[in-house]
């Protein structure tokens, strides 16, 4: 008997619904992502639509697109994320609700922004999913939005059982939230400095008039503090990874040594939380250079809501006034 390739079986219009969702999932079960992309770009490229109605064109029944959400949650990744939030504007509640909760899955913090967005404009039971997609991802910029998220009863413990997950992850790491052209040009940037030590401090680029100031940093995954020097994009500096911190440092003589005098959060970038100071004091305290005791601003300010305020989230995916 032959056997049909996966990919040919999801192409295949003559096969049940059911059979092209199914062998979706298993190509992200096979850890053939590349085919599953494979099969995405082709869609995109064989219409004029914007993806989310070429989906529907392409698999008109909404089992396949169900099965693809789930497959993009088991794949993960960075490249995912396109398609994952085409998908949760579908037709079909079952698709998007499909769509929210991998979104939650992957892990990937610019998928709060729009979650956020989507809460007031969606219906009870998305409602639902988007506090499970939220309490998976974990972000602690999502808690002063659980905190108003609370209606009734069963949305309430679900905005409960999110915030308790995310006010004390302190273990979150962010992906740049531009586009994936930008990122791949950064992971060629250099010009970086690495500060394992006082030593490692480039003391040259600091007398240079020319150099700007304060230094763009990034906290890397692997807890190194990594300044910019004449780099000035976040997103170079760290070339194009995820990163567990990142802002602004001001570097001033005092005395005989350099130290950081100031720093903040501030990376529109990557947007992290206030609570990535916690890496910003480990990955510093290895190497000898005095720096303060905590973020002596944090971003995007003070007052209101933060991240969750409607200043910031009007530039944010989905959002749509009241």
């Amino acid at each position: 008997m032959v056997k049909i390739d996966l990919v040919e079986r999801v192409k295949d219009k003559k096969e049940k619904p059911e059979e092209r969702g199914n062998a979706l999932i298993m190509l992200a079960v096979d850890e053939r992502k590349a085919d599953l992309l494979g099969i995405i770009e082709e869609v995109k490229r064989g219409s004029e639509h914007e993806l989310g109605d070429a989906l529907v064109k392409a698999f008109p029944e909404p089992h396949i697109r169900s099965a693809l959400a789930n497959a993009l949650g088991i794949a993960g990744g960075r490249e995912v994320y396109e398609t994952l939030m085409s998908l949760v504007q579908d037709p079909e509640e079952r698709v998007r609700c499909d769509a929210i909760l991998n979104a939650g899955e992957v892990k990937d913090s610019r998928v709060s922004f729009p979650l956020m967005n989507l809460y007031p404009l969606a219906g009870y039971e998305e409602q639902q999913f988007i506090l499970l997609a939220l309490r998976s991802l974990a972000d602690p910029r999502t808690t002063s939005f659980l905190s108003k998220a609370y209606g009734d009863t069963a949305l309430t413990d679900l905005a409960d059982d999110a915030w308790k997950a995310s006010a004390d992850n302190f273990n979150f790491v962010y992906t740049f939230h531009g586009d994936e052209e930008r990122r791949e040009k950064a992971e060629r940037a250099i010009g970086q400095f690495v500060l394992n030590s006082y030593d490692d401090i480039p003391e040259d680029i600091f007398l240079n008039t020319s150099c700007r100031q304060p230094q763009t940093y990034v906290v890397t995954r692997g807890v190194k503090f990594v300044i910019g020097g004449f780099l000035e994009e976040h997103v170079d500096v760290a070339q194009g990874k995820e990163v567990r911190a990142a802002g602004e440092a001001w570097f001033e003589r005092q005395g005989d040594r350099w130290a950081i005098t100031s720093i903040n959060n501030r990376s529109n970038g990557y947007y992290p939380a206030a609570n990535s100071y916690c890496w910003v004091s480990k990955a510093l305290s290895k190497t000898g250079i005095q720096f303060p005791p905590g973020f002596t601003k944090v971003f995007p300010g003070e007052k209101g809501y933060g991240y969750c305020d409607k200043e910031f989230l009007q530039d944010q995916p989905f959002f749509k006034d009241a």
